[in-house]
């Protein structure tokens, strides 16, 4: 807590931030590797259970590269496919969430 006031270093405080989004990504990175892992043992072989394989192995690649990119000193040729890979992380998470939405319906139809 450097700044003052103390809420400018949720935004403003480059250690604090850096250290916000490593945080946030160990949570996905986990969060992806608990479901990937939950739906292999309750629905084995579904839709739903490949999917979370999808997202968890997209989550690690994406915690792998920013790791790699932050060790190399944030060189460009690291960070833009580290943000490209966030995008599709995240449209692998939308559409898995989009599926599974759809799933959830169908089954209290019937």
């Amino acid at each position: 807590m450097a700044m003052a006031p103390a809420w400018r270093n949720v935004f403003e405080n480059v250690a604090e931030v850096q250290f916000q989004h490593r945080m946030i990504g160990y949570a996905v990175v986990a969060f992806a590797l608990w479901r990937a892992w939950r739906l292999g043992r309750e629905a084995e072989g579904s839709g739903a259970a490949r999917r979370a394989t999808v997202v968890a192995g997209l989550a690690l690649a994406q915690a792998t590269l920013g790791i790699a990119t932050l060790l190399a000193g944030v060189p460009m040729d690291l960070a833009l496919p580290h943000q490209a890979l966030a995008f599709f992380l995240l449209g692998a998470a939308a559409v898995d969430a989009e599926r599974c939405g759809a799933e959830a319906d169908q089954a209290e139809a019937m």
